[in-house]
């Protein structure tokens, strides 16, 4: 079973007028897969959702599920392949979370709108789906955000349909409750072999979990393919870069680059992952080649892995060496590195940069100089006039 979109114009009309957001529309999405919709502010993703959920009319073209014209189904047999969760919150009333799931089974009770003990077990069962039992008997009011939308989710699947679409689900959500709500839905896919498509503004979190990205560029045009193809091509770039920011893919995350470049460093060691967030934070750029560096970080082998918050005067697992314009000062800790860093690009001083292979000098007893306020940043800017010269 496939849901197949065949030269899709969407959009919106107003009396005989018509605007389209997206033209020619072709897509395919699978069961047991993920799709995440994803895109720029008014690119047209929700607009899209809404259309293949029936809730606005298409300009052109058609939907099919396993073969079926989705347009041309009565109403209630759409109801019993398809499942909507929107971003809007709804008015709860008097409901409790059970009695809002068992909504979800009425597409299947026909005239008489009862329930059997068999449709109560599979509300049941949809609110163990998504971890709500507790949440059963407690008034729809009485819910959190994160808690509702649980809910919500466990009413799509008592309608036990084959098809699952979600309209940025997760809006008003916390960032664990955006976490934990995407990982669900993920699973979902896969252990109910439903077809799932979800509209999110969670790029990164997005990459992490689906299976597939429909990706709707600035020009409408959308593009589908896997997390991993959508960065390989450049194609998420291309989208969402700027000149302020850029998707990295060896984090498969966004950094910002902006105008603020403080210099070239080196790293020695296997730093706390936190390291590269600190020195990309304060301008910082992370290089493994022979050119010129403004700073040199040496990491100490058995540095202590973090396991928690660290405790006050501990390293919290960053400790090591900065070397800089010729001075080397102990790291003893992320804070202390964040002071060294900062200090570094202060004032200026003529010292010589670091090269790769040379050492930083010692004072006659072998000892390092320190790292003093007189020591600062005419390093830096000396590599970057090299840069920008070469």
């Amino acid at each position: 079973m496939t849901l197949e979109l065949h030269a899709l114009s969407v959009g919106y009309r107003q009396g005989r007028r018509s605007h389209s957001v997206l033209q020619d529309v072709t897509l395919m999405a699978r069961p047991g897969e993920l799709t995440a919709l994803i895109g720029p502010n008014g690119a047209g993703k929700s607009t899209l959702l809404r259309s293949i959920a029936g809730l606005q009319p298409l300009l052109a073209g058609h939907i099919t599920l396993d073969g079926a014209d989705l347009a041309r189904m009565p109403a209630d047999e759409r109801a019993r392949r398809q499942a909507v969760v929107l971003t809007e919150r709804v008015a709860p009333g008097m409901l409790t979370a059970r009695e809002l799931v068992a909504l979800g089974r009425h597409p299947h009770t026909g005239f008489t709108g009862r329930l059997s003990p068999a449709d109560w077990d599979i509300v049941d069962r949809a609110l163990d789906d998504v971890d709500a039992t507790s949440l059963a008997d407690r008034d729809l009011s009485e819910l959190s955000d994160g808690e509702r939308q649980r809910v919500m989710t466990a009413r799509a699947l008592a309608q036990e349909t084959s098809l699952l679409l979600m309209d940025e689900p997760s809006a008003f959500l916390d960032a664990p409750g955006r976490v934990a709500l995407t990982g669900l839905v993920g699973r979902i896919a896969a252990d109910q072999d439903k077809i799932v498509i979800l509209s999110t503004h969670e790029v990164e979190l997005a990459l992490r979990v689906a299976d597939m990205v429909w990706l709707v560029d600035r020009a409408g045009t959308v593009h589908a393919a896997t997390p991993e193809e959508i960065v390989l091509t450049g194609t998420l770039g291309a989208v969402f870069d700027s000149d302020q920011l850029q998707f990295d893919p060896a984090s498969f995350g966004f950094v910002l680059t902006g105008d603020r470049v403080t210099g070239r460093v080196r790293i020695t060691g296997q730093p706390h992952p936190v390291v590269a967030n600190l020195l990309s934070r304060r301008g910082w750029l992370i290089v493994d080649d022979d050119g010129p560096v403004a700073a040199e970080l040496r990491f100490t082998p058995d540095a202590p892995p973090v396991t928690g918050m660290p405790a006050s005067g501990t390293s919290g697992g960053v400790t090591g060496t900065l070397t800089a314009e010729g001075r080397t000062v102990p790291i003893n800790g992320i804070r202390a590195l964040d002071l060294a860093l900062r200090e570094l690009a202060q004032e200026p001083a003529d010292q010589p940069l670091i090269r790769s292979n040379q050492a930083a000098p010692t004072e006659p007893n072998g000892s390092r100089p320190e790292l003093t306020a007189a020591s600062r940043s005419s390093a830096v800017r000396r590599t970057l006039s090299t840069n920008s010269s070469g």
